[in-house]
């Protein structure tokens, strides 16, 4: 059974910021760089132009027999309490959950190899769409959650990214016809339940190519690229209601191989949540991105 075919599910309807067309981009190419600037170049940050698309469907998951598939969905919810929540801002306790992480996906997805070349610390501190956030990220230094509909990954910033983090004798064995590598972002609440700033994912099979704008995404150490979205009414979102600390959003970033129907990414976004009383705990989040080799000679992970 597909997700569009899951009867009454419970909805809401917030708002979300999509990228807005306009005329200068006919002519140059969008942008947002991240990392710290001087007062004076900040005006310069970025062009993207984005709008607040008002009164958005989320679906709930939380109770839905049939469950999203990162595989055919983009997306996926486990429940997987780490060992390692508390101490955090030690940098062994962290050396510790990165690799307690990698190894749960390296075995739900028979792997050959799981690499972590990012992460993210998130703290909500301000307003929706109060700004297109930065780099940073770090357990002192966290970033808003981003309130922007977007996939961290271009289809072509997805090799690129795999030949700068890998390393020689990685480039030399598995960046060929035999393996195929996603990158795979895995998400968690820290501290409590999350009821402000949550998480909505697009299902894949609802996706118009047509509707990811690639836009560059220059720092200080390298330029990549990313892709803002379109809004299109034939999108289909979802969400995690009542998301503890115990368990782990799973989101695709990029796929080299995902197969003829197979989801090779997944849009998403932070939202404001509908009916949510005040005071309510802001949410703090912890995001690693994992490089995830597997041998095309196995099977598809699908379940």
């Amino acid at each position: 059974m597909s997700l569009q075919d899951v009867p009454d599910l419970p909805v809401t309807t917030p708002s979300l910021r999509f990228f807005q067309d306009d005329e200068k981009f006919q002519s140059e190419k969008p942008y947002h760089f991240s990392g710290p600037l001087e007062a004076h170049e900040e005006s310069r940050r970025t062009n993207l132009v984005l709008a607040t698309r008002e009164n958005v469907p989320i679906r709930d998951i939380r109770e839905c027999v049939s469950r999203p598939r990162l595989h055919n969905h983009g997306f996926q919810f486990e429940h997987f309490p780490s060992s390692f929540m508390d101490g955090l801002h030690e940098s062994n306790v962290f050396k510790s959950y990165i690799e307690e992480v990698a190894h749960f996906v390296k075995n739900m997805e028979k792997a050959e190899a799981v690499i972590c070349y990012d992460y993210r610390f998130r703290k909500s501190t301000s307003s929706p769409g109060s700004k297109v956030i930065g780099a940073g990220g770090s357990f002192d230094s966290p970033n808003e959650p981003a309130w922007q509909v977007h996939i961290d990954l271009s289809r072509d910033a997805g090799p690129k990214r795999l030949r700068y983090q890998l390393r020689k004798p990685e480039h030399e064995k598995y960046l060929n016809e035999h393996w195929r590598i996603r990158i795979i972002n895995v998400w968690r609440p820290l501290k409590h339940v999350v009821r402000d700033a949550p998480l909505a994912f697009c299902d894949f099979t609802s996706v118009d190519a047509a509707d990811l704008i690639a836009t560059d995404r220059p720092s200080r150490e390298y330029v990549g690229e990313v892709y803002y979205v379109r809004y299109n009414s034939a999108q289909r979102w979802y969400w995690l209601s009542e998301q503890t600390p115990d368990e782990l959003s799973l989101f695709m970033s990029y796929d080299s191989d995902p197969g003829e129907n197979g989801a090779a990414l997944c849009p998403h976004s932070a939202f404001q949540l509908q009916g949510v009383q005040p005071p309510v705990e802001r949410r703090e989040s912890l995001e690693v991105r994992l490089i995830v080799i597997t041998s095309k000679a196995a099977p598809i992970a699908t379940s």
